[in-house]
């Protein structure tokens, strides 16, 4: 994706927060510095071009140590070990505290937040209400916004989109070209990958594995040991369990269940109302 980074967009942002944000956001005064500036307790300053230049030494991060780009000093907390790292930008009412990492080319805006132990990295975007903590990893050119949130200890990466209520956790990854929209959820050891897509309410759980150009979408669940993959779509309140799969163009929906050692796969429709 690209990006668009220096003193100039930051500047550019800066000059427009007035009438962005008011005294009403606890975090932030109305000429737009930090709460914590008048306290006189600081670990960085902003240099010219709005990089973060620390004060004293803490975490990994010593004293005169240059990183990324915040718009206001509110944008990054002056407490614990959190940092925003080599060109990776901070702005609007994003915030980052904790010990959070923002590095790379990361972009935080909006009214998204990091913290904890999470990282933020590469190219990846953040925006809207999205969240990521825990000890959560979002990395590479994936997108999560909306009120999507990753936390635990769940890595999202590659090329992957998160949006709308949408939530990945415990130790789950999504990674390639994988989304989860809606109010999708992704945990325990699951793991979504390729073009998979899952939505609405669906569930993806347990050890399960969803690739290719599958989909999971109304309250269809997937989980145990169970795999769905290929060109495969689960839908309504269909479940795969089990060590069961699913695969070529099969696709399951209505309330059938396919468990236990099962194997589907071709161009099968199963349907069953409730």
């Amino acid at each position: 994706m690209e990006k668009n980074y220096g003193s100039e967009n930051i500047r550019a942002l800066r000059s427009t927060a007035k009438a962005l944000y008011d005294i009403r956001n606890p975090q932030i005064a109305e000429d737009g510095e930090d709460i914590v500036e008048r306290a006189g307790n600081k670990k960085f300053k902003l240099d010219a071009e709005n990089r973060v230049v620390a004060l004293k030494n803490f975490g990994k991060i010593k004293k005169g140590d240059i990183g990324g780009f915040i718009q206001f000093e509110a944008n990054l907390s002056h407490d614990g070990n959190c940092w925003v790292y080599d060109d990776a930008q901070v702005y609007g009412k994003a915030r980052v505290y904790g010990d959070a990492k923002v590095f790379g080319k990361a972009e935080v805006l909006g009214n998204a937040q990091v913290y904890d132990k999470a990282e933020v990295g590469e190219d990846a975007e953040l925006s809207e209400n999205a969240k990521v903590y825990g000890n959560a990893k979002v990395h590479g050119e994936c997108t999560v916004k909306g009120n999507a949130e990753v936390t635990g200890n769940a890595t999202v990466s590659d090329k992957t989109a998160l949006a709308e209520y949408a939530k990945v956790y415990d130790k789950a990854q999504v990674v390639g070209k994988a989304k989860v929209y809606g109010t999708a959820e992704v945990f325990e050891n699951a793991k979504l990958t390729d073009h998979a897509w899952i939505y609405q309410n669906a569930r993806v759980y347990g050890n399960a594995k969803v690739y290719g150009d599958t989909s999971v979408i109304g309250n269809a669940k997937v989980f145990g040991n169970a795999k769905v993959f290929g060109s495969a779509k689960v839908d309504g309140s269909a479940e795969v369990s089990g060590n069961a799969w699913v695969s070529g163009k099969v696709k399951v929906s209505g309330t059938v269940r396919v468990a236990g050692t099962g194997s589907m796969k071709g161009n099968i429709e199963l349907s069953a109302d409730a």
